[in-house]
């Protein structure tokens, strides 16, 4: 590639300014432009952090009574351990240990870290107790399952039928 020459070019793209290094070479008749991408004129992320970086967490749990500090400290040694896992959770939480810190103390996820100490905020004491399931919506009324039951402690027979006992199909 006889007589090539090397620049740089700078191009605003959504505003914002970047750097490119253009060689132009010559094929024939034609000059091609090759471009190569050096990076932002102003870089964003160049910043300098103070305080060591990104932000610090600050979930913490509220300020504990005695009562409460009492009652946890008993849970962290019950043998159910949903009670006992999320009695530590906000004990290391109450001694200001960040939600990765007590993650990986109590070797748990980040995510049910946050939901402890989010739930005993909110609730109190009454987050070491395991929320009820909600279940499927019921599919019968309350007449329709009486009239099941009638039919289902008959035998077949009664009903003029040629089986002996029932079976889904057969009761629908």
């Amino acid at each position: 590639m006889l007589g090539d020459s090397m620049h740089t070019e700078i191009y605003t793209i959504k505003g914002r300014k970047y750097k490119y290094q253009v060689t132009n070479y010559r094929i024939g008749d034609k000059v091609r432009h090759k471009k190569k991408y050096l990076g932002p004129v102003e870089p964003v992320n160049k910043k300098e952090r103070r305080n060591g970086g990104g932000r610090k967490p600050k979930l913490y749990v509220r300020e504990l009574t005695k009562e409460e500090s009492e009652i946890l400290q008993k849970r962290s040694k019950s043998n159910n351990a949903f009670t006992h896992d999320r009695a530590k959770i906000l004990l290391l939480s109450s001694n200001h240990l960040s939600v990765k810190e007590i993650a990986k103390q109590s070797s748990c996820e980040l995510r049910k870290v946050r939901q402890a100490i989010h739930s005993f905020n909110q609730k109190g004491i009454h987050a070491l107790q395991r929320g009820k399931a909600k279940g499927a919506v019921p599919k019968f009324t309350e007449p329709t399952k009486k009239i099941i039951l009638m039919h289902f402690s008959k035998q077949p027979k009664d009903f003029g039928l040629h089986f002996t006992t029932w079976t889904l199909p057969r009761l629908s």
